[in-house]
């Protein structure tokens, strides 16, 4: 008979498990329904065989604390009076122990079978072996499985003590990276689990190393830093397995062995002649990139064949959510701490963070960190955790070379991606202005060997459209740079001051916390620092400014456009209102034909115009709106022309009813000639709500509504008010996997 610990399950697990086992052997759904805290959150309701009945789940280890907590339970059953009462729980139970329960609930337990102790799951497991599969954590853990492994000849086991085994079994997350690792590890005979720091690499390779040890193989040899060792062990004839953490460091390329690369590449030779033999590394991606740089035989070969990427973008929302939700329920939180944890959902913005990574969940979790803070700053210090990665990412930053890191601080200057010449074209220029006081060079060979290091750690690259694109490798990255060069000011004075393209100055610097981009990670710099911009923004302007901004439209790359004068000087004016106040740095060198000419979105141009200080600028304004009212627009641009009048206190343009009329019989043209779909009718019906607020004592002669209205019968049947099957299944989907995380993360008030 099995002997599983079904404690090793978290208990929503126990939860589904408990249901998935009920369904197979009933033949019939149980309906599961998000809890309520009056009922107790460990109900299930259903109907099994056309009777109401209550399937109530309880994960305890012993007798005691589950009577304990049976008989709290009493009242919420009797008033909710099934006709049928059903108990599953982890706790093995005597014959005794079942009649004390059948009295407690009397007449809701009809009989002991409908009591289910750890023996009857066991049972139910073994008959249901499909559902068995479903829970890999059992099998993984099973008191058997765990017993024969102890039993076997297993070199360096400090590493690999059973109870931290057990620990990681509990709070482990399987997702696709341990599928494709596997097969990996069966098409090659080895694999390397490479990617970024407190990714999970580890974890993963031990998850694996303990299930091919509980297929059947014989030995585990843990190599420290030394193959010649694993080579003694190497053994004919017998199942091993070799694992390898860290191989070439654990925070930079370390080799402490001579001919390391040789050894190692006979080593894996070795591993894949023999079918008993399986070998298991792991590195960084960044050290990874440097050994390839650096070792002869890793240029002349390639390893990587058989490299299994851990990325975070594999994680979804339900991994992460689970991930969580394991930490949390090992963590053994007080109930003040869960609440804030739930309260108004806030646990969605920890799973949805751009910058997740299971390292932050464990180090302020896992290593107690949040003991420092009470109930009502638990939620406000965790996410701070998450918003300022520098812990993720110190260690992996300052073990690269100089010329690396500068290169990494200046791609972070120059937004969220760029053509890869250039970052080149920046990098140079930095190293040249700088070289007095850095001496850095950078030669073509040594441009190569940085871009090699850095990728697939620190960056991405992709091609499109005969480019090459350098993005960060994910938003944590960015978030790290602008964490670390807060607190180096001299830092941010050589970055601005050797800066070479306008996006430099403003894509993570500004003069203060109130910014138009409220929601990018960017750097206060000090009032020292604010004559270095003003020099550097006055040089740029005397010159020939450069632009290195990307456009996107919809997602898809547009194309480089090359600088623009007004979105360069919205972008300033938002990121340095302090500094351009002060020196009226955009008046000195605004062009004020531009707001007239037609290469930039009206939109732009409008925003810029009325944020600006026109007495300081020698020009006629009213020529300039003159010529802009006068140009044609679409609706959107319609409301962001009354916008700008209203910014500037300009009644009587406003009030214009030539400019009213104009507007009037340009969304006429729009919804007889220009709709195509029933979105371009909601757009329009609500821009012209907007420009209805803009201009109250104004009514327009037209009644829109009734033609919208009109418009929207004809795009659509006006009996079919429901979505389309793929729209429904769409957003039952999107509906069910929150479902799912809320019932998860609502269920940590048991503990």
């Amino acid at each position: 008979m099995l002997n599983y610990d079904f404690t090793v399950l978290q208990y929503n697990e126990f939860e589904c498990l408990t249901r998935d086992l009920l369904q197979a052997e009933f033949g019939s759904f149980i309906e599961s329904f998000k809890d309520g805290r009056d009922n107790g959150i460990d109900l299930r309701f259903g109907r099994i065989k056309g009777s109401q009945a209550i399937v109530q789940v309880k994960r305890y280890t012993n007798w005691t604390d589950l009577k304990k907590h049976l008989e709290k339970e009493i009242p919420k059953v009797q008033k909710l009076d099934p006709n049928r009462y059903i108990l599953s729980t982890s706790v093995g139970l005597t014959p005794g122990n079942k009649e004390t329960i059948i009295q407690l609930f009397a007449p809701y337990i009809k009989c002991s079978e409908d009591i289910l102790g750890r023996d009857d799951l066991n049972n139910l497991v073994g008959k249901h072996k499909e559902i068995e599969k479903q829970y890999y954590k059992l099998w993984l853990a099973s008191t058997d499985v765990l017993n024969e492994i102890i039993h076997k000849d297993v070199v360096n086991w400090s590493g690999f003590e059973l109870e931290t085994i057990k620990r990681q079994i509990s709070s482990y997350v399987q997702n696709d990276s341990f599928r494709k690792a596997y097969e990996i590890l069966k098409e090659h005979r080895y694999v390397i689990i490479s990617g970024i720091p407190g990714i999970g690499k580890t974890t993963l390779a031990r998850m694996l190393s303990y299930q091919i040890l509980a297929d059947g193989y014989e030995e585990f040899i843990c190599i420290t830093d030394n193959l010649n060792d694993a080579a003694k062990l190497f053994q004919k004839g017998k199942k091993q397995i070799f694992y390898f953490d860290d191989f070439l460091g654990s925070n930079t390329f370390e080799i402490h062995e001579k001919g390391f690369d040789k050894k190692l590449t006979i080593f894996i030779d070795a591993v894949q002649n023999e079918k008993d033999k399986l070998f298991i590394l792991t590195t960084r991606e960044y050290i990874l990139s440097e050994a390839k740089c650096r070792l002869e035989k890793f240029q002349s070969r390639n390893i990587e064949i058989a490299k299994c990427t851990v990325d975070i973008g594999s994680y979804t929302q339900y991994i992460r959510a689970k991930i969580l939700y394991n930490h949390i329920a090992d963590a053994d939180l007080p109930e003040q701490y869960i609440e804030e944890l739930l309260r108004d959902r806030k646990y969605l913005n920890l799973i949805n963070n751009q910058y997740f990574n299971p390292r932050v969940i464990e180090t302020y979790i896992d290593c107690k960190l949040w003991k420092k803070y009470p109930p009502s700053k638990f939620m406000q210090q965790f996410e701070e955790f998450f918003n300022k990665p520098t812990m993720v990412w110190q260690k992996a930053f300052e073990n690269l070379d100089t010329k690396a890191r500068y290169a990494l601080l200046v791609l972070g200057t120059m937004g969220k991606s760029v053509y890869l010449e250039n970052w080149h074209d920046a990098f140079e220029y930095f190293c040249r202005e700088t070289r007095s006081d850095l001496g850095l060079t950078c030669d073509e060979f040594e441009w190569i060997r940085i871009l090699k290091v850095l990728e697939d750690c620190f960056i991405r690259i992709e091609k499109s459209y005969g480019h090459t694109i350098i993005f960060h490798y994910n938003p944590s990255i960015l978030g790290f740079i602008v964490s670390y060069l807060s607190d180096c000011p001299e830092l941010q004075k050589l970055l601005i001051k050797n800066s070479c393209y306008t996006e430099q100055l403003c894509s993570i610097f500004r003069d203060s916390p109130i910014s138009y981009f409220r929601n990018d990670a960017y750097v206060i710099i000090n009032e020292n620092l604010y004559q270095v911009v003003v020099d550097k923004f006055t040089d740029m302007m005397q010159g020939c400014p450069k632009s290195c901004r990307l456009s996107y439209c919809n997602g898809e790359l547009y194309g480089q456009r090359g600088y623009d004068e007004i979105l360069f000087f919205l972008k300033f004016s938002d990121s340095y209102p302090i500094i351009n106040k002060r020196w009226n740095l955009l008046e000195k060198f605004i062009i004020p034909e531009e707001f007239t000419s037609q290469t930039t979105p009206f939109s732009y141009r409008a925003e810029l115009l009325s944020k600006l200080n026109w007495d300081k600028i020698d020009a006629d304004l009213n020529a300039i709106i003159d010529r802009m009212e006068d140009e044609p627009k679409s609706i959107a641009g319609h409301r962001d022309y009354l916008r700008m009048l209203e910014s500037m206190n300009m009644t009587e343009r406003l009030e214009s009813k030539y400019l009213i009329n104009r507007i009037e019989d340009d969304i006429n043209y729009e919804l007889e000639n220009n709709i195509a779909e029933e979105p371009d009718i909601n757009e329009i019906s609500d821009l012209i709500d907007e420009i209805q607020e803009i201009v109250p004592s104004y009514r327009f002669l037209t009644d829109f509504s009734y033609c919208i209205e009109e418009l929207r019968y004809r795009f659509g049947d006006p009996n079919d008010d429901y979505e389309t099957d793929l729209d429904r299944d769409f957003y039952y989907s999107i509906t069910d996997n929150d479902k799912r995380i809320d019932e998860m993360m609502t269920s940590l008030r048991f503990f």
